[in-house]
């Protein structure tokens, strides 16, 4: 009987509770990728680290329940969903898991990521019991550890990672060699040195180039062909690629064996600047000069019975101005030559795509957007370099990138934008007006078609008009140098994709929907919200208030307003069928939810390649409007929405609010002309080098030409919008005053009238602007604290006591004047504050009297400029016994937010409270010490970071450690010792993803 209970004992836990005998199962952490730079993808199409389980038994087992985890005292880290969909390990099989720190992208992904540097992982047991551990050090870009053989307690590394595969047979990488060391650093000499380099291993021998190419462990010569004559009109000989124009170009490794001298190599023979990059038979762009050069050294240890080091790239300028010689920064592309002019695998140069093309169509002249190696993309046309930032003489950045060729038509011009892909994040902010964006990809941009004109004119005008809703790109002019000869002049630009859209907005980067209108190309996400928007555009009247309503729940209405706003000003004729780009957050739209700008579900528009603008394909009178109506199917959403008299009147209202502010001649011309001072300087080694612009005259016509739209694009908009929507929207003067500019100001439409506002005034009253007849405009009169508004008067006579006035009847000028007095107040405030609290702000106020008080709004701004709704909080009516209000943001910005209240008595009149602010991400490195540092790093926060990570990189970019879930202090100690000698990058991140970072030396 007893036995016969035990048994039945046993079945019933057995059936019950199926994880408990999992314990005394044989599984292996077989295989790690610490840092997957080029290997395998997980379901995104992200290359994350991975962590392999080899199951030995002969049978099938279920990972539901068990646990992963690299933190040796949170052994229950990770715990493996379960459940039907819980992943199974087949019998002699193998399973990954994606250790990418995102569990959002399924049971495959882990809530930590691995260090390069080196840890501990750890597979325990449902019951928390360990089934195995793996401890592995500092690893390599692409190189797996693991068991060999499977399961077995001898560990190797693995050149060909075996992902979900046996380790049996996969190749056993030797140690690796550390990186040479220089004796100088990179960047602007005053005066020629001889440079050392050494290595701490002995008996290694370090090779190196002076070409660009990767250094090898030998002496012989290569070379790859390329040519500089490409038939393109169907006339030249060698149509059928072969004949004139072919050259072979070496290169070679050299051997370190003395200190190599390093001086100013203008006076060598031009090389890489020599080699044709466009479609033609007299490359008449190449310089016929010699251009400044500096010299870029690249150099690799090698060593029997060692895997050789990673590459180490420097590059060098001599020249007796120094530092001082260049006032941009100077950025140092270096790939081999055979990158970017292999006639077959080139990625810059006509090649072999081109010449395809004219054997199929032997008679046919090329054009601007004619084939060529240039127009191929995607990764096999990505090709690996390395980038050295230098701002000041600083060498800010050298880091590893994919760059491939980016843009439309205008790659086929001589001087290409470049795209640069990075594994890592940028280590620096590169550009001042965003400290806290670290971006991952960029663009080295050639101005477009522009690159013949100004260099400038998408740059400027995107600065222009960065202050309004929709996305522009931040940018900064550069001279780029390639394999350290002189390449002209290129603006770092921001791209447009889900890094930079995590970046600015905090979004998952993996739920976001990004479409180009052409085509409807999803580049991220998918077009089903983007197909329902434009069936329900096309298939409904906006007209209808109904529907109007709905159309405000699917796209950001100011945004897109304002966007087509700035496309008609600009007179960009490459617009709206080409360049219409634009996005959402992947969740449903939700009217009552507090959530940070750009994250509520509603599209928006993003601007960019505004090349073929302000005047340079059409001058300012010509009517802009028709084009952008007549766009085809982007063109839908604005004709549908002026069919509706509300969008209409806020259109033409908008209009008038930018010609009065952001479009002011007194304020885009200053803009401009600043913005020339930056490229003067620079212009004339540029056209000696690429001969486009064709001269300085021409350069600073183009520039003339643009301040010339400017100054005549308002008034020719303004006749514009009579031609195209109404001919009764004449021009009236409207004149603004206010009784004291301490005590309140006012507000027209949409635009505060105060010197925040773009183009406004220092001291703005009295204020005109031009406005519209027959188009109703609403005036706000705002108080500031301690005052109160009392009536608006018209010319003189009392007009109204409320402070929001519509004015239905604008058909002549008009002046009116706010009047503001001190109190008393209908509400006396004690305090109003607004404090951090964890994740979220607390705001709070205190009042010792209230009359006549309905409710308090508390509002909120990124930038005091846009505010919105926060918090509706009912008042006490009126009392004289102290009251106390409270509300909470949960939701706040990630940076800085600007909180203000805004009182409102039952006659709807209104007072604004002070305002306040709370910075949400930019905390500060008070103290960093010692530095350099042998051992323990010690950082001293303005304020304590709760359950954020940080992370430190070398030089180069690469990931040495990362730490998640820090205590909750301001005083961090950071154990160093094991780090190798150099300089390092960390970056401390809080959870809500804000990041402050700074340089350190370990010794």
């Amino acid at each position: 009987m007893g036995k016969f209970l035990a048994l039945a004992v046993s079945f019933f836990l057995l059936s019950v509770f199926p994880n408990l005998v999992k314990a005394q199962e044989v599984l292996f952490i077989n295989e790690v990728l610490a840092s997957n730079k080029n290997g395998a993808t997980d379901n995104t199409g992200s290359k994350e680290d991975w962590i392999e389980i080899y199951n030995p038994n002969n049978y099938q087992i279920d990972l539901g329940g068990y646990y992963l985890s690299d933190k040796p005292l949170e052994p229950t880290l990770f715990q493996i969903p379960t459940g039907a969909t819980s992943p199974k390990i087949p019998a002699k099989g193998y399973i990954i898991f994606w250790a990418s720190n995102k569990i959002e992208r399924g049971i495959m992904h882990t809530n930590f990521g691995l260090s390069a540097s080196g840890e501990t992982l750890r597979l325990s047991s449902p019951q928390q019991q360990q089934i195995d551990v793996i401890t592995f050090g500092a690893q390599t870009d692409d190189v797996s550890y693991g068991r060999k053989p499977d399961g077995s307690a001898t560990f190797a590394f693995f050149s060909t990672p075996s992902h979900a595969t046996s380790n049996n047979n996969a190749p056993v990488v030797l140690p690796k060699l550390s990186v040479p060391i220089f004796s100088q650093t990179a960047g602007f000499k005053n005066a020629a040195f001889d440079l050392v380099i050494t290595n701490t291993e002995p008996g290694v021998r370090i090779r190196y180039t002076l070409d660009g190419s990767e250094p090898q462990d030998d002496a012989n010569t290569r070379d790859f062909k390329y040519k500089n004559r490409y038939n393109d009109n169907g006339t030249h000989p060698d149509v059928g690629g072969v004949g004139e124009g072919w050259s072979l170009e070496t290169y070679k490794t050299n051997l370190y064996e003395s200190p190599i001298r390093i001086d100013d190599r203008t006076s060598a023979s031009n090389k890489i600047s020599r080699k044709t990059s466009s479609i033609t038979y007299n490359p008449d762009y190449l310089p016929t000069e010699k251009i400044y050069k500096g010299t870029v050294i690249r150099a690799k240890a090698f060593k029997e019975g060692f895997t050789p080091s990673e590459t180490v790239t420097r590059t060098f300028f001599i020249n007796p101005s120094g530092a001082t010689r260049y006032a941009v920064p100077v950025v140092a592309v270096t790939a081999p030559e055979t990158s970017f002019f292999d006639y077959n695998t080139g990625i810059y140069t006509p090649g072999i795509t081109f010449d395809q093309f004219r054997r199929d169509n032997p008679g046919l002249p090329a054009g601007f957007c004619t084939v060529g190696n240039f127009t191929n993309s995607g990764d096999v046309w990505e090709r690996p370099g390395t980038i050295e930032f230098f701002n000041n003489n600083n060498l800010i950045l050298s880091q590893e990138f994919g760059f491939r060729i980016h843009g439309g038509c205008s790659r086929s011009v001589p001087q290409k934008t470049l795209r640069l892909y990075s594994n890592t994040e940028f280590n620096f902010a590169v550009f001042p007006e965003a400290p806290t964006r670290f971006p991952k990809r960029l663009l080295l941009r050639n101005s477009g078609n522009d690159n013949n004109s100004t260099l400038f004119r998408d740059s400027y005008f995107q600065k222009l008009v960065g202050n309004l809703s929709f996305d522009t790109q931040l940018s900064r002019p550069a001279v780029v140098f390639l394999n350290s000869e002189y390449w002209g002049i290129q603006n770092i630009t921001e791209r447009y994709d889900k890094y930079y859209l995590e970046k600015k907005y905090g979004v998952n980067r993996d739920n976001v929907d990004l479409i180009d209108v052409e085509g409807i190309e999803v580049e991220e996400g998918d077009a089903v919200k983007y197909n329902e928007l434009m069936a329900f555009v096309n298939n409904n009247s906006l007209a209808n208030s109904t529907n109007y309503a709905a159309i405000k729940t699917m796209i950001d209405l100011e945004n897109f307003t304002d966007y087509q706003i700035v496309e008609i000003f600009s007179a960009n004729t490459d617009w709206p069928h080409k360049n219409t780009r634009l996005w959402r957050n992947k969740v449903a739209y939700n009217p009552a939810g507090n959530v940070a700008y750009g994250l509520d579900g509603r599209w928006r528009w993003m601007l960019y390649d505004t090349d073929i603008a302000l005047g340079l394909n059409i001058g300012a009178s010509v009517n802009s409007i028709p084009n952008a109506r007549n766009g085809g199917a982007p063109s839908a959403i604005l004709n549908k929405l002026l069919d509706n008299p509300d969008y209409k009147t806020y259109f033409i209202n908008r209009v008038a609010d930018l010609l009065n502010s952001t479009f002011l001649p007194s304020r885009s011309i200053p803009l401009l002309t600043a913005t020339k001072a930056i490229y003067e300087p620079l212009i004339a080694e540029h056209l000696a080098r690429w001969k486009s612009p064709v001269n300085k005259a021409f350069w600073e016509q183009s520039i003339s030409e643009i301040a010339s739209f400017l100054n005549d694009r308002g008034s020719n908009l303004q006749n514009h919008i009579r031609a195209s929507l109404g001919s009764s929207y004449n021009n009236f003067a409207l004149t603004i005053n206010v009784s004291d500019f301490n005590r309140g100001y006012a507000k027209v439409n949409t635009m505060d009238i105060l010197p925040t506002t773009d183009g406004i005034a220092s001291s703005p009253y009295p204020w005109t602007g031009n406005y519209f007849q027959n188009n109703a405009i609403k005036l706000t009169a705002v108080s500031k604290t301690g005052s109160h508004f009392e009536r608006w008067e018209k010319s003189g006579i009392s007009y109204a006591t409320t402070p929001e006035i519509l004015l239905t009847s604008t058909t002549s000028a008009m002046e009116f004047k706010a009047i503001f007095a001190d109190g008393p107040l209908p509400v006396t405030l004690r305090s109003f504050e607004a404090k951090r609290a964890d994740n979220k702000v607390i705001v709070t106020w205190e009042t010792t009297s209230e009359v006549n008080n309905d409710y308090f709004e508390v509002e909120k701004s990124a930038d005091t400029r846009n505010w919105t709704l926060l918090a509706t909080v009912k008042g006490a009516a009126t009392t004289k016994v102290l009251q106390e209000y409270r509300t909470a943001d949960e939701q706040p910005f990630p940076t800085l937010n600007y909180y203000r209240l805004k009182q409102v008595d039952f006659d709807r009149t209104t007072t604004y409270s002070r305002i306040v602010s709370v910075d949400m991400g930019n905390f500060q490195i008070n103290k960093m010490w010692p530095n350099p540092v042998a051992d323990l790093l010690n950082i001293s926060l303005d304020q304590s970071v709760e359950s954020g990570e940080y992370e430190i990189t070398d030089i180069n970019g690469r990931l040495i450690r990362r730490r998640q879930k820090l205590p909750e202090t301001s005083v961090l100690t950071i154990p160093v010792g094991n780090l190798a000698t150099g300089i390092y990058l960390i970056k401390i991140k809080t959870k809500d993803g804000v990041n402050h970072s700074s340089r350190f030396v370990k010794q």
